[in-house]
């Protein structure tokens, strides 16, 4: 999982910053191959997670001494996500021609766009 941060603080009372990370990973729900009497059936399906996020903010210090500072905060958040949901199988009876793998795929993506105000 890839993570960038940065800051760049260019006067004792202003900075701005950024943050990034990335999540990509893929989990087999299932994978069957198996004989059930006369019938033999095979399926997989996968489940796979691909989400972004993004931060730009803008720091004002309106506080600092050597033990503490305090700062407002402004920026963005951006959250990008998407899921998929990948299945295919396939049932085979015998003394009867192989069948098409039939094969199923469902797409949800959110991109959500977040305001940042804190202190």
């Amino acid at each position: 999982m890839p993570v960038i941060y940065g800051q760049y603080r260019f006067t004792k009372k202003h900075a701005i910053g950024f943050n990034y990370f990335k999540v990509k990973r893929e989990l087999a729900l299932f994978d069957f191959d198996e004989d059930l009497q006369d019938v033999h059936i095979r399926g997989t399906a996968l489940f796979k997670d691909e989400t972004y996020f993004f931060n730009v903010k803008y720091m004002n210090t309106l506080f600092e001494d050597s033990i503490n500072r305090i700062q407002i905060l402004l920026g963005l958040n951006v959250l990008d996500i998407k899921y998929v949901l990948e299945a295919e199988g396939e049932i085979t009876y015998p003394d009867t021609p192989a069948p098409a793998v039939e094969s199923f795929r469902e797409e949800v993506s959110v991109l959500a766009p977040l305001p940042l105000l804190c202190n």
